[in-house]
C-alpha cells in the first residue's frame, strides 16, 4: 500500500474501534501500529512473546532480541 492508501485505512480502522468494535489488526509497519494500537501483541514463530502497549513493546528486550537481534539490540 502506498502512503495515502495507509492513511485511509488508518481512518477507517479508527471509526469502527470508535463504535466499540474490536479491531485485529496483523502488521508489521510499526509506526502504523504505533499510531491505531492500544494493545500490541508480538508473536516470533507462532510463540506470543509479548503483550503490552506500543510503548512498552518497543524497549522489550524479547521483541527487541527476536526483531532486531543481540547484537543489533545492544547497540540501539
Amino acid at each position: 500500500m502506498n502512503a495515502g492508501e495507509t492513511d485511509e485505512l488508518g481512518v477507517d480502522i479508527r471509526k469502527v474501534s470508535e463504535t466499540g468494535i474490536t479491531v485485529v489488526l496483523v502488521e508489521h509497519k510499526m509506526k502504523f501500529i504505533s499510531d491505531l494500537a492500544d494493545r500490541v501483541a508480538v508473536l516470533n514463530f507462532g510463540q506470543k512473546i509479548a503483550e503490552d502497549t506500543y510503548e512498552h513493546i518497543r524497549s522489550n528486550e524479547k521483541v527487541i532480541e527476536a526483531y532486531l537481534g543481540r547484537r543489533r539490540a545492544a547497540q540501539a
